[in-house]
C-alpha cells in the first residue's frame, strides 16, 4: 500500500513538473522567414532576381545548362514568397 501511495505521488509530481505553458511563435517565425527569404519582397521581384542569381545576363536566353538553376530559383521564390500561407498564419 505504501509503495502504491509513493508511486502515485511520484507520478503526480512528474506530471505537474512537466506542465509548462509554451508560447506559440509560429507567427513571428513566418513573418521573419518571409522578410528574410523573399528577395525583393514580392514573387515578381524574387523571380526577376533569379537571372542574376544564376549568372544569366538580361539579354541572354535560358539554356539547358542554367535551366535547372532558374527552375530551382523560381521554385524557391514560389515557396518563400507565398503570401497566401502568410495570410493564413495571421488568421490562425
Amino acid at each position: 500500500m505504501k509503495a502504491l501511495k509513493f508511486l502515485s505521488i511520484i507520478v503526480f509530481v512528474f506530471f505537474i513538473s512537466n506542465c509548462q505553458s509554451r508560447e506559440d511563435t509560429t507567427l513571428q517565425k513566418s513573418v521573419l522567414t518571409y522578410l528574410i527569404t523573399c528577395t525583393g519582397g514580392s514573387l515578381d521581384a524574387c523571380n526577376s532576381n533569379c537571372s542574376s542569381t544564376c549568372g544569366i545576363a538580361e539579354t541572354d536566353a535560358v539554356t539547358g545548362a542554367n535551366l535547372s538553376c532558374m527552375t530551382s530559383c523560381q521554385s524557391t521564390c514560389s515557396t518563400n514568397c507565398n503570401s497566401l500561407s502568410l495570410l493564413f498564419t495571421f488568421i490562425k
